[in-house]
Order: structure tokens, then C-alpha cells, then sequence
């Protein structure tokens, strides 16, 4: 490495200290750009080229000499950063060929250098391919290490540096998901992007007035439907079960009237005289489950039918605000002496 920096940046050095203007009689004055290319030569002299590296870019940015874009190549190199230095070799060569012919002996030898470096360097140069997968949006953004790539930049290979690479992917108002990729020395890999979908946008609902509301524009609460669905499945709950006492107070009355015929016989009038107490029980209780069951039956129908109007009236969408209010129902259940019965309330 000593001998090849010395030998091939001595005549850039040199060029660079006899193109100097003179600050006095004692010798050439040493320019910033001058002065930072020195250091950056001494650095790489000593293997230290991540400190040489960015001496080299501060002195081409004061003074654009092509011999320090070689030394910019050179130093990528000897560190590891292969990309970037066949980028620096690049514009190297290209800046070479401007030179009038003069210039060009002077740097034959880098010239030549440089472009058997740039041949050795392209096989060790990772390639990134950033892949679109099928129904990702156009719109999508991605950015590489922080820069922003374009499409045309997609689905083809990407020269890069080794070690670890950022990428960003990120669609219009959704957020962003950032992936990392480590690549070492000649590996080529293909690499799937993938993004977080935006949130849903849901417009607001219209009004009556035909504006844009948010929330929910019924004058019930959000939860009045589901509450009503609810009221349904009790009430037909009640409603079964009214019917499942019915059906066995009924069975068992008929039980209880069949034991007290065997004992009892109807006298003029149609007034029952049993012959014993048992008979008199039995009647008895066919009286009480014969209620039961009729009880059982009212109210297990009227909870069936009300269960089965809110469930229906709960499928319903809720009415406008300013409209006259969708159909309620109630029922009431009542008993006297002449039995129980069952009445149905309310506006349709």
C-alpha cells in the first residue's frame, strides 16, 4: 500500500505544491485544499483511511484536481467500501478523458491504475434488487439508506457498499416500516418490499339537513340496537320456558283430574262429590295446574311474540333525526279471577 500511495499520489502532491501562489520569498503558500490532501496522504500511509477518507472529500470540494479523485478511490478501497470507490474511479476516468493531452502524460499511470482497479473491484461489489410485490400500490415511497429512490430504481440491481442497509417503505398518510438487509463482499440478493396499509377513511354520516356529521346521527344511543336484539332473545327466552311449565302443569293436571274422576262423581248441578279425601286433593290440584298451565301458555306465547318483534324491529336501520320515531312495542301480562290473559302496546 506504501509503496503504491507514494508513488502514484507524489506527482498529484507535487502538482498541487507548484501550482501554490507564493505568499513570500521563503516558499509557496499552501492552500486549504493543499493542506487537507497532505494530511489525508499521511493518513493512509499510516492505514488510518477512515480519517484519510473525508480529508480527501473536504480538499476535491475547495479544489477540484483529478488527482484527488484517484486518491478519493484509493482510500474507498483500502477500506473496505467497494462501491463508493468504483464510483470515485469512475468519475476518475471520466474526468481524465477532458484533460488536454498534456495533462493526460501526466496521469497515464493513475489512469491506467485506476481502470484495473475498477475491473478488480466489480465482482466484490454487493448488488441490492428491491422487488415489488404484485398489488403494491404505485404510490408506494422508498427510501435506501436515506435516500429516496425512484422507480426506475426498482427491480433492478443497486450497487452498494458491504454491511447493513436501511430500508423505508411508506404509503401516502400510512406509516412507515423500516427493514434492515446485511450484505457482505459479492453477494447479490433479491429483496421483497413490504409496506404498512393506510388506516381506513371513513366519511362521516349525513344528517337530515344533508351535512356531515361524526359520530352517530340517530337520536338513540349507539348501543339502543344492540340493546333491543337483546331484549328479543330474553323475551323469547321467557317465552320457552313459560311454555315448557305450561306444557307440564298442563300434563300433570290432566294426571290429577283423571285420580280424581275415579273417585269423584258428578251430582246434579255439576257439582263433584268424591267419596274420599284423596279425591278431594286430587280435584284440587287439578284445579291449581290446570291455572299453572294456562299461565305458563299465555306467557310463554306473549314472550315469543315480543321477543320475535324486536329481533325483527332491531334488523331495522334507525330512523333520520326529525323523523317521527320507529315502531315500539310492550307487553303486559294480567290476571283475575276469570283467568290470566295477555295484551300487546305500542305504535307500529
Amino acid at each position: 500500500m506504501k509503496s503504491r500511495s507514494w508513488v502514484l499520489f507524489a506527482p498529484c502532491l507535487a502538482a498541487l505544491v507548484l501550482t501554490a501562489r507564493p505568499a513570500s520569498s521563503a516558499g509557496p503558500q499552501v492552500s486549504p485544499a493543499q493542506a487537507l490532501f497532505v494530511d489525508a496522504v499521511t493518513l493512509m500511509e499510516k492505514n488510518q483511511f477512515d480519517a484519510a477518507c473525508p480529508k480527501l472529500e473536504q480538499s476535491f470540494a475547495l479544489e477540484r484536481v483529478p488527482g484527488t479523485l484517484f486518491a478519493l478511490g484509493d482510500c474507498e478501497e483500502q477500506r473496505g467500501r467497494v462501491a463508493t470507490a468504483l464510483r470515485w474511479y469512475d468519475e476518475y476516468l471520466a474526468t481524465y478523458e477532458t484533460l488536454p493531452v498534456a495533462k493526460k502524460q501526466d496521469h497515464a499511470e493513475r489512469a491506467k491504475q485506476a481502470r484495473a482497479q475498477r475491473e478488480a473491484l466489480r465482482p466484490a461489489i454487493p448488488q441490492l434488487t428491491l422487488v415489488l410485490l404484485p398489488g403494491t400500490p404505485a404510490s408506494i415511497a422508498v427510501t435506501l439508506d436515506g435516500r429516496q429512490l425512484a422507480t426506475s430504481s426498482l427491480g433492478v440491481p443497486i450497487d452498494l457498499d458491504p454491511g447493513e442497509h436501511q430500508i423505508v417503505t411508506q404509503l401516502p398518510g400510512g406509516p412507515s416500516k423500516t427493514t434492515s438487509v446485511k450484505l457482505g463482499k459479492g453477494q447479490r440478493e433479491r429483496w421483497p418490499l413490504v409496506f404498512e396499509p393506510a388506516p381506513v377513511q371513513r366519511p362521516d354520516p349525513i344528517d337530515g339537513n344533508n351535512q356531515r356529521v361524526s359520530g352517530n346521527s340517530s337520536n338513540e344511543p349507539a348501543s339502543t340496537t344492540g340493546g333491543q336484539r337483546m331484549g328479543g332473545f330474553v323475551a323469547g327466552g321467557v317465552g320457552v320456558a313459560g311454555v315448557l311449565v305450561g306444557a307440564i302443569a298442563g300434563g300433570m293436571a290432566i294426571s290429577a283430574k283423571n285420580a280424581m274422576e275415579q273417585d269423584c262423581a258428578a251430582t246434579a248441578g255439576n257439582v263433584m262429590t268424591c267419596q274420599t279425601q284423596a279425591g278431594v286433593d286430587a280435584g284440587n290440584r287439578a284445579t291449581t295446574l290446570g291455572n299453572v298451565s294456562t299461565a305458563g301458555l299465555v306467557i310463554g306465547a306473549a314472550g315469543l311474540a315480543v321477543g320475535a318483534v324486536l329481533v325483527v324491529l332491531d334488523g331495522r336501520k334507525t330512523k333520520p333525526s326529525g323523523e317521527a320515531p320507529g315502531p315500539t312495542v310492550t307487553a303486559r301480562v294480567g290476571g283475575g279471577a276469570s283467568g290470566v290473559g295477555v295484551s300487546l302496546h305500542g305504535v307500529w
